[in-house]
């Protein structure tokens, strides 16, 4: 088990910082939704601070088209010439293609990650090594939740949990004027990165507990915090038989002596021969009478 133990303490550390990545990214993959969808911080305005707008009045020849409908604007798309997009929605585009790429890469060395840590612990036979498979289960699927299906395969109406920034500010700009629903906008970019997130802690905290047994404590660290947790399990369950995990093991390592057997009262059979001669029967003994 020496061997064993470093090769499933680096796994170890690989699945934790893997999974910390695809968190990490999904919440800025959320936060980015946000500033996009809710807030206006992508576009800025040409005007100067200070300029004040011309307030002379300008006549102008009435249009023959506005007149045949009427004199409304229905159906005519108002321009805003002081506002285009600024700094800030090429930070946000940055990030968005940053957090997507190690999203996806994150979520792949996750998988190979946990594979590789269930292959070392099932051939040590490391107890809760069942923990560790059902990390693994979840990890690949997680990585087929985040792959970027629609690049690959167009037909796919799923583009992945880290879509392109272009995608979210068209779906965005389309639930805004109207053309499509707001519970799908929501769902694909806030609902399914907050799933993905989950899921990664969920595979970093089942993969810890599952080879926690076949990794040898090296440290007096890991021991105290080791048998913190021993106490704080037998303040929540208790002695449920008055024997401790250690006293089973204790007792298999010391033999017992082994008992003599017992000899019948009113027995026959001679005493012990003490300097050639039949010593004093038992029944003797135990009535007090000196032996003829």
């Amino acid at each position: 088990m020496t061997h064993v133990s470093p090769a499933l303490a680096h796994e170890r550390h690989w699945v934790t910082a893997s999974g910390l990545v695809v968190v990490a990214c999904a919440l800025v993959q959320m936060v980015v939704f946000g500033f996009v969808h809710f807030t206006d911080v992508r576009w800025t305005s040409t005007r100067r601070p200070g300029e004040q707008a011309n307030l002379s009045v300008v006549e102008a020849e009435p249009d023959a088209s506005i007149g045949e409908r009427g004199g409304g604007t229905d159906g005519v798309e108002v321009a805003r010439p002081n506002r285009v997009l600024g700094r800030l929605d090429v930070v946000l585009g940055r990030a968005s293609g940053i957090a997507s790429t190690a999203g996806i890469v994150g979520s792949i060395l996750l998988v190979l990650t946990c594979l590789m840590g269930v292959a070392i612990a099932g051939g040590a036979s490391v107890p809760g090594v069942e923990r560790a498979v059902t990390a693994a289960n979840w990890a690949i699927v997680l990585a087929i939740g985040c792959l970027p299906w629609q690049r690959l395969l167009p037909e796919i109406p799923f583009p992945g949990v880290f879509s392109d920034y272009a995608g979210l500010v068209e779906a965005s700009e389309s639930v805004l004027a109207g053309d499509n629903a707001w519970g799908p906008l929501v769902a694909r970019f806030a609902a399914l990165p907050l799933l993905a997130a989950i899921m990664a802690v969920l595979v970093i905290v089942r993969f810890r507990a599952g080879i926690a047994r076949g990794v040898i404590v090296e440290h007096l660290s890991e021991i105290d915090e080791r048998l913190e947790r021993e106490i704080q399990n037998i303040r929540k369950s208790g002695f449920r038989s008055g024997r401790s995990r250690a006293t089973g093991a204790f007792d298999r390592t010391i033999p017992r002596p082994v008992e003599a057997p017992a000899i019948p009262t009113g027995s026959t059979l001679p005493g012990p021969v003490i300097g050639g001669s039949i010593g004093p029967e038992p029944d003797a003994i135990q009535a007090g009478r000196r032996p003829i």
